[in-house]
């Protein structure tokens, strides 16, 4: 489905988001949902340095039956040689069919060494948050499905975090960088990359 198929964000109050567009669960624990989806991916957002607030994220998405399912994420306060290993970990671990990297702060170096060996997405940013933000937000109000949060204890926190984003000014954001980067390469166009050959 394309974003122009979806109707447009209304204004609610001062975030991005709304609490009542993570409300939607589905039903299994995340890795029992993976197995039913048709596709499954990666998005990296690395931070600068760990500390100061600065926060690696990577999330794992799935698509299924025209709905997009938020699997799980990792977010820590890393610097770049233990992010590097997360992330070449994570596609071993998750066998993920794409896994795009912001080619920005410590996400760039990761691109640059991972990719020497795997067929890893590197993407490079031009739009502002806000604008990624809005053009991500009718998929994310719509067609997300999020697990119980019994099955992702970050899940509480996760959604009061993405509540607060407005995408202006320095927030904390890397959560929201990494879920609207794999999402927007996803809806732009499917990578046709397959790891599973490779890992197996």
């Amino acid at each position: 489905m394309r974003v122009s198929d979806l109707p447009a964000r209304t204004a609610d109050g001062a975030g991005v988001w709304k609490r009542a567009a993570f409300s939607r669960r589905y039903n299994g624990t995340p890795e029992e949902a993976a197995r039913t989806c048709s596709r499954t991916w990666l998005a990296v957002d690395g931070a600068e340095t760990a500390g100061a607030g600065d926060w690696s994220v990577i999330t794992w998405w799935g698509y299924r039956d025209g709905r997009y399912l938020k699997l799980w994420q990792d977010r820590q306060q890393v610097e770049y040689p233990e992010l590097r290993a997360m992330v070449a970990e994570r596609i071993a671990k998750r066998k993920p069919n794409a896994t795009y990297i912001e080619k920005k702060s410590s996400g760039k170096a990761v691109y640059q060494e991972l990719s020497r060996t795997l067929p890893v997405i590197g993407i490079d940013v031009t739009r502002s948050k806000k604008d990624r933000y809005n053009a991500a937000s009718p998929a994310m109000e719509h067609l997300c499905d999020y697990p119980d949060p019994k099955h992702a204890p970050w899940m509480s926190d996760y959604v009061d975090r993405m509540v607060a984003i407005t995408g202006e000014g320095d927030e904390v954001d890397d959560e929201a960088d990494a879920d609207t980067l794999g999402l927007l390469a996803e809806m732009s166009g499917p990578a046709p990359v397959d790891y599973k050959g490779m890992l197996d």
